[in-house]
């Protein structure tokens, strides 16, 4: 790893922690072990700093996803379960999606846009293997699945700061993959829900 990177990582530790107004560039330098004026040799000011960062923790994870994402070798549940536990753990730990949400308006926006191209794009390759495979429904191919998907996410890590509701980012995400994998009806619900069809 090189020197940029190293820095990368440990900043990236720092503004996560702490967040973007509560650090100083004197502090970051400290608590990596260089200079100031190293710091500056390599970063214009702290928010270039704060947002390659970010943009490099963050990248680390999504590449991760793509390639659970991309292995067509498992049983397609199986991936499901895999990219989900995953995001949950790295989203609950390495990069704590609802503390962010709830104290760094400034990393918030870097991040959630970042976050949204990829996992639409991620959710799309998913739902088309899905599809191809029989596991999922016809009607999973169109645009709109991927943007839903997308939506409970934000929903699910903003529920701190607009609601107040305490919950972890790694049970949230099993939540989700609760609601995804299992639905929420029961098996009398299901076959209830399939006896009416298009009654309405």
């Amino acid at each position: 790893m090189s020197k940029r990177e190293l820095i990368l990582q440990s900043a990236s530790i720092l503004f996560i922690e702490k967040g973007y107004k509560n650090l100083t560039m004197e502090e970051i330098a400290q608590y990596i072990g260089i200079t100031k004026k190293t710091l500056y040799n390599h970063f214009p000011g702290k928010f270039a700093l704060m947002k390659e960062s970010i943009e490099f923790k963050l990248e680390k994870i999504l590449v991760e996803l793509k390639k659970i994402a991309s292995d067509r070798s498992d049983h397609f549940t199986m991936k499901l379960k895999k990219l989900i536990h995953f995001a949950a753990h790295s989203f609950s730990t390495e990069f704590p999606l609802s503390k962010i949400s709830a104290e760094s308006t400034v990393i918030q926006n870097i991040i959630f846009p970042a976050i949204s191209t990829h996992i639409i794009q991620i959710t799309n390759t998913v739902l088309k293997e899905g599809v191809q495979r029989g596991i999922l429904r016809n009607d999973m191919t169109d645009e709109t699945p991927p943007y839903i998907f997308l939506g409970i996410i934000e929903t699910f890590i903003s529920l701190e700061s607009r609601y107040g509701i305490r919950q972890s980012t790694d049970d949230l995400f099993i939540f989700i993959e609760k609601v995804l994998l299992e639905g929420v009806l029961s098996d009398k619900g299901r076959d209830e829900y399939r006896q009416l069809g298009d009654s309405l």
